[in-house]
C-alpha cells in the first residue's frame, strides 16, 4: 500500500505501509506527512487527518475537527456536512485504490497494489517450527453440529475443562477453565483476528502474532499476569492464562468512592512500576518483533490503564475487607498484590494487524490513557511511554479523572492539541511535591521526562516515603 503525494511543494514523494499503522498528516510537530507551514497551507489544521492503516487492503480516513475539512475525490469530509443517513457530520470513510484526497494545495493518490491470496492458514500453521505453535491439542467437540448459539464454536482443549465465561470483548471472550489433572483454575482467553483469510499476508501476521506471544511467555513476574501456554486453531488464537481472582482499580474505586487515598494509590502504582521496569529489560527470544522495546530487549506494554490493573490479597481472597478497613481474621497483615493483565497482548495483536483498524470505525479505541507520542506515531514503542501511562494511571487514582478534559466528538484531537490539567486543579488536598512530581511526569510536549519506571519509582519514593 503506498501514499503518492500528486502535488504541491512536497510533489513526488511517496509513502509506503507494509505493516499496521496509523499516521497524522498536518503541519503540526510529528506529523507523518508533514505538511509546509507556508502561505499555500494555512487551511491546513496542525493536526488535519488521521489515517488507519492495516495492509494490504484496509485504509480509512478521519478529519480530525479541521477547520477547513478534508476533500476526498472532490467531496470534503468534516467542516459540518451532514450524513444524509444518520445526520450527524461526517468525519472519515473508507479508502479504496485509486482513491485521491487533498490538503490545502497538496493532493495525495492511495494505491493498493497487492491481490488477495489463496493461501491455506492452517496448513500454513502445520508447517510452522514448532517452537512458536504453542502446546495445547484441539479437537471439535462432540455437539459441534448442532451449534445454534451464533457464537464461534470453542473445541476441546487436551488435559483442561472449559468452564464458565468471564467476559466478552470486541476480538476476544475470556473463560475459566480447569486443568484436568492438578484442578487448577486458570483462565483462557478466545482472540479471533479481525481480518479475514483472504488478506494477502495474513498468514504472515499470524507467524507473527505467534513469535509475540513466545516472548511473552517469557514473562515471570509476581506483579505480571503469566501467560502459561498457547495455541492456533480454526482461525483463532487461544491464550491459557494464570487466573486472577481479584478485582480491578476501577471496581476498587467504586467502591471507595470517586478516589483512592495518597498511600492505597501509591501502594498500587510502585507494583505497577516494578512489573514494568521487570518487563522493559526482559531478554526475548524474538527481539525483532514491533512491541520489542528500541533496543532490541524488553517489552512494551503498549495499552496500560486501570482496568487492567487488577489486585488481589497476598494472604486470602479477603481483599475488598480489607482495603474497606475490614481487619482480617488472622494477625497477619493481608497486603495488596498487583497484577498486570494483557501485558503487551492487546497491541501485539494491534502491531500484527490482527485487530482489524482499531483507530476509525464504529467502535474505535479511545486515547484516554496515552500520550500525545503515541497518538501521533502509532508504531512508537518505547520504555518512557508505559512510564507516561502509569503516571496517568496514579493521577486517575488520585483524583478519579483524567488527565485531560475530554470533551467534544475526537479524543484523538484534545490530546494532539491540549495540555493536561494539572493534578492540583483536580485535587488541591494532594501534597505539593507529590503533585508537582506527577505534573512533570505527565508533560508530553517535547519530551517524556522519565524514561525508566525504576526512576518515576525513585522519585515517588523522594517525595512520599
Amino acid at each position: 500500500m503506498t501514499l503518492v503525494i500528486e502535488s504541491g511543494p512536497l510533489k513526488g514523494q511517496k509513502f509506503h505501509f507494509n505493516s499496521r499503522t496509523t499516521c497524522v498528516i498536518g503541519r503540526g510537530q510529528g506529523c507523518i506527512p508533514l505538511l509546509p507551514n507556508d502561505s499555500s497551507h494555512q487551511t491546513v489544521s496542525r493536526y488535519h487527518c488521521l489515517l488507519d492503516v492495516n495492509p494490504p487492503f484496509s485504509i480509512r480516513i478521519r478529519d480530525l475537527n479541521s477547520k477547513n475539512g478534508t476533500f476526498v475525490n472532490g467531496q470534503i469530509l468534516g467542516k459540518d456536512i451532514k450524513d444524509t443517513v444518520a445526520g450527524n457530520i461526517k468525519y472519515e470513510m473508507k479508502l479504496n485504490d485509486g482513491d485521491r484526497f487533498k490538503l490545502g494545495y497538496t493532493s495525495f493518490a492511495v494505491l493498493i497494489n497487492s491481490k488477495p491470496s489463496k493461501e491455506n492458514i492452517d496448513q500454513n500453521f502445520l508447517n510452522l517450527n514448532s517452537s512458536i505453535k504453542g502446546n495445547l491439542f484441539f479437537n471439535l467437540p462432540n455437539d459441534s453440529a448442532n451449534n445454534s448459539s451464533g457464537l464461534p464454536i470453542l473445541p476441546t482443549i487436551e488435559g483442561y475443562t472449559i468452564l464458565d465465561v468471564l467476559g466478552r470483548g470486541r476480538t476476544s471472550q475470556v473463560h475459566s477453565i480447569r486443568h484436568n489433572e492438578t484442578g487448577q483454575i486458570m483462565a483462557l482467553k478466545v482472540l479471533q483476528p479481525q481480518s479475514g483469510k483472504q488478506s494477502g499476508n495474513q498468514w504472515e501476521k499470524i507467524a507473527s502474532f505467534l513469535r509475540d506471544l513466545e516472548n511473552l511467555k517469557k514473562l515471570r513476574h509476581p506483579n505480571i499476569i503469566q501467560l502459561i501456554d498457547y495455541g492456533y486453531w480454526g482461525g483463532q488464537f487461544f491464550l491459557i492464562l494464570e487466573h486472577c481472582p481479584g478485582e480491578n482499580v476501577i471496581k476498587l474505586m467504586q467502591q471507595q468512592g470517586k478516589c483512592l487515598s495518597v498511600e492505597k494509590s501509591l501502594e498500587i502504582i510502585f507494583q505497577v512500576l516494578d512489573g514494568l521496569d521487570y518487563a522493559h529489560h526482559l531478554d526475548v527470544p524474538f527481539g525483532k518483533q514491533a512491541n520489542v522495546l528500541s533496543d532490541g530487549k524488553g517489552l512494551f506494554h503498549g495499552t496500560l490503564k486501570p482496568a487492567n490493573i487488577f489486585l488481589s490479597g497476598v494472604l486470602s481472597g479477603v481483599l475488598s475487607g480489607v482495603l474497606s478497613g475490614v481487619k482480617p481474621n488472622t494477625p497477619q497483615e493481608v497486603k495488596i498484590r498487583v497484577k498486570l493483565s494483557d501485558y503487551a497482548l492487546d497491541k501485539a495483536f494491534d502491531l500484527a494487524g490482527l485487530g482489524g483498524l482499531t483507530m476509525t470505525g464504529i467502535k474505535p479505541r479511545q486515547p484516554i490513557f496515552i500520550c500525545r507520542q503515541q497518538a501521533i506515531d502509532f508504531r512508537c514503542v518505547q520504555a518512557e511511554l508505559d512510564v507516561w501511562t502509569a503516571a496517568a494511571c496514579l493521577y486517575f487514582m488520585l483524583t478519579g479523572r483524567f488527565v485531560r478534559n475530554f470533551v467534544g466528538e475526537n479524543p484523538w484531537l484534545t490530546v494532539l492539541q491540549t495540555e493536561p490539567v494539572p493534578i492540583g486543579d483536580r485535587h488541591p488536598g494532594i501534597p505539593k511535591a507529590l503533585a508537582e512530581l506527577v505534573d512533570l511526569a505527565l508533560g508530553d510536549r517535547g519530551h517524556i521526562y522519565f524514561k525508566k519506571a525504576a526512576a518515576f519509582k525513585q522519585a515517588l519514593e523522594s517525595v512520599y516515603p
